[in-house]
C-alpha cells in the first residue's frame, strides 16, 4: 500500500498501511509503530493522530471491522 500521511483520506487500511487481510496482531504492531511517529506527545510533525487511532479502534475490534468491511463492499457495488 502507498504511504500516506494521516488526513490524506482513503480506507482505514490505508491509514494504518496494512492490507485488508492483515491479522489483528499485525494491525497492533503497525499501530504502535505509527504512534511512535505521529502521536502528538512524541512528534512535532503537526499531523493529527486521531485518524490513526480511530482506524486502529475499528480494525482491532472484530465486530467493528466486520461492519466496516461490509460498508466497503457496499460502497464498491454502488
Amino acid at each position: 500500500m502507498p504511504l500516506m500521511a494521516p488526513g490524506m483520506g482513503g480506507s482505514l487500511y490505508e491509514v494504518l498501511r496494512v492490507e485488508p487481510t492483515a491479522m489483528i496482531s499485525e494491525i497492533k504492531t503497525v499501530y504502535r509503530s505509527l504512534a511512535k511517529v505521529y502521536h502528538h506527545d512524541l512528534s512535532s510533525n503537526g499531523w493529527d493522530f486521531t485518524e490513526i487511532h480511530n482506524a486502529y479502534e475499528t480494525l482491532s475490534d472484530p465486530k467493528a471491522r466486520a461492519v466496516y468491511d461490509m460498508s466497503l463492499v457496499s460502497t464498491r457495488r454502488q
